[in-house]
């Protein structure tokens, strides 16, 4: 019995002090769930925007469930996604990685090359980390850059402990864009400043369960 006290004291103890906190998962501050809605306010040059975004799937052959954002708050079909979420339009997870699939709309969906998949975030959520992938409809690289978690307030609440990233975008001619996007645990993307300009920020997030 002794022992056994001793033991869960010398546990909590090192928890206390020594233990590192769990790390975070893409997938908690990515998360891919059809049938959720994301309803944005967007800000641009004193016009002001509302958009509903609709988490939508569908499986490749090898039986790969591919995700995408679709406007609108109901299924339609022959609708452009491509740029409604920073990446190549379609997305999953795997090993903790994010992954991206490049496509502007569902009319593509059937010459979808599987090799051609790129990283988008890998497992380590770290400061200072990036990652490059390419986009050969934009001609673009893009490399994203993982900077300090934040706290960040918007529209649909107060949200701590953000991972917020830094988008680079070097184009075919040289130009260079940046922007900033911020992603909330169990949500996701809920404020995002793009080169533009424009600022989109979370109004409300249905999710479907």
């Amino acid at each position: 019995m002794k022992f056994i006290i001793k033991t869960n004291l010398l546990i909590l103890l090192t928890c206390v002090f020594g233990c590192s906190p769990l790390p975070k998962k893409i997938s908690q501050y990515f998360p891919l769930h059809k049938g959720d809605i994301y309803h944005y306010h967007g800000n641009y040059k004193n016009k002001k925007y509302n958009d509903y975004l609709l988490v939508r799937s569908f499986t490749l052959s090898n039986r790969q469930n591919l995700f995408y954002f679709q406007k609108g708050t109901t299924k339609q079909s022959n609708t452009l996604f491509g740029n409604n979420m920073f990446g190549n339009g379609l997305y999953f997870i795997n090993g903790n990685q994010l992954w991206t699939l490049e496509a502007l709309s569902d009319f593509e969906f059937y010459k979808l090359d599987y090799n051609k998949i790129q990283k988008l975030l890998h497992e380590d959520l770290s400061e200072g980390n990036k990652i490059t992938f390419m986009s050969n409809y934009n001609n673009s690289k893009d490399t994203i850059e993982i900077l300090p978690f934040e706290d960040i307030n918007v529209p649909a609440g107060n949200f701590t402990d953000c991972l917020k990233l830094k988008i680079t975008t070097i184009w075919n001619k040289g130009d260079i864009d940046e922007s900033y996007v911020w992603l909330a645990k169990n949500i996701g993307v809920i404020k995002w400043i793009k080169s533009t300009g424009r600022i989109d920020e979370l109004v409300e997030y249905q999710p479907k369960h």
